[in-house]
């Protein structure tokens, strides 16, 4: 469709401080602007939150903004703002997550398969979660990135379990030259580690911009991400690399996130480390997209 000839939308798209949601607020943003002439209003519902470029959440404030025509979110905290905004001001809602409300309560509730969210007929089951996909363009064949979560009720996470990992990485692959970055769960001591033992070059997500991690997945061709980071992991799937999940205890019997990770190795979307350290076996995507042009393609047709 020619930009001029899409149809304007306004978007309030409400954020926590969590860095994983708000990727996954970029990621549905991306695939509704290949659909739509998009008008945004940022909005931060965490106290005392001084993130540029956001508005801060207010009844008061949100009458001097554009009406929406979408309401979304991700976060239990953006949840009430939503349904309160709907109220007051319309629009149509939809929540990137299994809600602690009734999902009846939202327009739409995008929901991971491993969720287990109740059918209905407002609610749209994605692989993984939706977040940002990357241009596919020309990769670096020789560079890969180790993408560490940190400490989770899912998963028990220790340095020395990192650091088996990175090492049977760094001899499995030697022709790689790796990099590690970390996310907000990291305990700083990890990047230390890593970079004393090892000697590879580490990045710390707060020197580096919202959009870094897109950008260096696009150029790379090898990703080992730790279990416990769900957001990270289906980003690099998106992104179109090779990606392997570093396995870690499980503190659950029945882990949503195991299943989830399950799914994408059934389909050899991922290789696990528990099978070895070698990612020649995963099947990369490339033109087939990953979740945010579908996601965005659904609400396109249900809501818009």
């Amino acid at each position: 469709m020619n930009h001029q000839a899409r149809r304007r939308i306004t978007v309030w798209a409400f954020h926590d401080d969590r860095s994983g949601h708000r990727n996954q607020i970029r990621g549905l943003l991306q695939g509704l602007s290949e659909r739509f002439s998009l008008e945004t209003i940022a909005i931060s519902v965490s106290r005392g939150s001084q993130s540029q470029g956001f508005e801060r959440w207010s009844v008061r404030g949100a009458h001097q903004w554009p009406a929406p025509d979408l309401l979304v979110g991700a976060g239990t905290a953006t949840q009430a703002p939503i349904l309160l905004a709907r109220l007051l001001f319309g629009g149509r809602s939809v929540i990137l997550m299994r809600p602690s409300w009734p999902c009846s309560f939202f327009d739409m509730v995008v929901a991971p398969e491993h969720d287990r969210v109740l059918s209905m007929a407002n609610v749209v089951f994605v692989r993984g979660v939706v977040g940002p996909y990357a241009q596919l363009g020309e990769r670096l064949t020789n560079r890969g990135l180790i993408l560490l979560g940190g400490q989770s009720r899912h998963f028990r996470w220790t340095l020395e379990d990192i650091a088996t990992h990175v090492d049977c990485i760094l001899k499995a692959n030697p022709e790689i030259r790796w990099e590690a970055c970390d996310s907000r769960r990291t305990p700083e001591t990890a990047l230390n580690l890593i970079h004393s033992r090892f000697g590879i070059p580490v990045h710390r997500h707060q020197q580096q911009s919202a959009t870094f991690l897109s950008e260096e997945l696009a150029k790379t061709s090898h990703v080992w991400v730790t279990a416990d980071s769900v957001s990270m992991l289906h980003e690099a799937v998106g992104a179109g690399a090779r990606v392997g999940v570093l396995m870690l205890p499980c503190l659950e019997i029945r882990s949503k996130l195991l299943r989830g990770i399950d799914a994408l190795a059934r389909r050899k979307l991922v290789a696990l480390s528990d099978d070895g350290y070698s990612l020649e076996r995963v099947r990369v995507l490339r033109g087939d997209r990953y979740e945010p042009p579908s996601a965005a393609q659904r609400i396109e047709r249900g809501l818009l």
